[in-house]
């Protein structure tokens, strides 16, 4: 079984509905989403598996063309909230370090800030490799541990304290040393997204009319760009590595 603390499980094991309706609905909220999620939109043709799927809002904002779509989650009121939600997504409930599926399957597969609350992040890798078909991609996402947000986030959420340990270096790490056989091309890096201003418009910690608001969205465009001009690129948001499977 995945590796997680009493804390983690007690945090994620209910289906977070105001979360799922914010990153879906929101006008503000679900643009930003499906800008972040641009890169793993880019290679979602054909069978695509998500690991970590949640209640399913990462699948929504996907600006996707693919065939035949899959989330597994550990937790059955995600899944069964997520499956309510979209009946074009086969959701299942599963281990990321064991997956129900033969090898070779998909054509991409994806899994979102799930890595961080795992020991043995190698087990999970090492199984979507399994799932993943030759030449196809393997996309991680992350947060970052050196930003000011997610230092913050992670400070007040102790369920998600793990965050504070991620970086650009571990998971270049994992890869180079433990999988450069099974890679014919990687790209690692960090991504922009400006929190600040999702942090503003907030579900629970800020003023979600902000996200509907023309004149509040225009301020925070020009936030986020004058942030990504300004700020460390060491401190941005996420860390995006996009994998081709030899």
């Amino acid at each position: 079984m995945a590796q997680l603390t009493n804390t983690e499980i007690k945090y994620f094991i209910k289906a977070d509905e105001p979360r799922f309706r914010w990153l879906t609905t929101n006008s503000y909220i679900k643009l930003k989403e499906s800008e972040l999620l641009s890169n793993i939109s880019a290679h979602s043709q054909g069978k695509v598996l998500e690991i970590g799927c949640g209640e399913g809002a990462n699948f929504l904002n996907l600006d996707s063309n693919h065939d035949f779509g899959v989330g597994i989650d550990l937790f059955y009121d995600k899944i069964r909230f997520a499956a309510d939600n979209n009946k074009k997504i086969k959701f299942l409930c599963a281990d990321a370090i064991k997956l129900p599926f033969t090898d070779d399957s998909f054509d991409l597969v994806f899994c979102r800030d799930v890595l961080h609350h795992m020991e043995t992040k190698e087990e999970a890798i090492k199984e979507m490799f399994r799932v993943c078909k030759k030449g196809k991609k393997i996309v991680l996402l992350e947060a970052n541990g050196r930003n000011v947000f997610w230092k913050l986030f992670a400070t007040l959420i102790k369920a998600e304290e793990k965050v504070k340990k991620n970086k650009i270096e571990l998971y270049n790490g994992i890869i180079t040393k433990g999988f450069s056989d099974k890679c014919s091309n990687v790209e690692i890096g960090l991504v922009h997204s400006c929190t600040f201003s999702k942090l503003l418009a907030h579900y629970k910690f800020g003023w979600q009319a902000l996200g509907e608001s023309k004149i509040a969205k225009k301020i925070m465009e020009n936030l986020e760009k004058l942030s990504k001009k300004y700020s460390n690129k060491n401190n941005w948001a996420y860390i995006f590595c996009v994998i081709t499977k030899k």
